[in-house]
């Protein structure tokens, strides 16, 4: 799920605890870390957990307390934009994740183990956090944690959510994001679909 940042991204640098690193070096560091995240998630370590908006920072943090402390856990503060999207200003941004999370757990227990409801809110779980891009950085790596998380209390098999830059599957995926954002959610549920169709 490399949606938070465009490919030219890559060459930017981020002052980390290791020094100045480029952009794909730092995504290196934090790509070994959610590995350690997702390990942990599939042992049932935060089942107990609320899923809520405290349980994202939480993963965000943990991804990136080791490298760039400063923004770990961080809701973001500074207006940003993702390609042509401009999520919602900063300030708003504590107040929006706080209504996506109790959204999500009414919608939680409204989808109980029907698999079309359940598709239905892990579009809009990933969709929702995207589109807020609630952390200064690395929202996607957060998401994937978190959709992770959710696939697993809804005992379905592991889905694989990462889609790989520059393929006619991001283009799809990307296209999915950005009607989500303008309210239009079908897309992403069928990218959903067709995700769980070929786990």
């Amino acid at each position: 799920m490399e949606d938070e940042a465009p490919a030219s991204s890559l060459t930017r640098f981020l002052e980390t605890t290791r020094g100045l690193l480029s952009y794909a070096e730092v995504a290196d560091i934090v790509a070994e870390e959610l590995l350690g995240l997702l390990d942990d998630i599939a042992a049932g370590e935060f089942s107990a957990k609320s899923l809520d908006d405290d349980l994202l920072r939480s993963f965000h943090e943990r991804i990136l307390v080791g490298i760039v402390p400063e923004i770990a856990g961080q809701w973001r503060e500074v207006d940003v934009a993702v390609g042509k999207h401009l999520p919602p200003p900063w300030w708003k941004v504590q107040v929006l994740i706080r209504e996506f999370s109790m959204n999500l757990s009414a919608q939680v227990e409204w989808c109980g183990a029907d698999l079309e409801r359940q598709i239905e809110v892990l579009a809009f779980a990933e969709g929702s956090i995207l589109s807020i891009h609630p952390f200064a950085d690395f929202n996607g790596r957060a998401t994937r944690a978190f959709l992770t998380e959710l696939i697993q209390r809804f005992d379905l098999p592991p889905v694989e959510l990462s889609v790989e830059r520059d393929t006619p599957r991001f283009e799809v995926y990307t296209g999915a994001l950005r009607a989500f954002d303008v309210g239009d959610p079908t897309l992403l549920r069928e990218f959903w679909i067709d995700r769980i169709e070929n786990w």
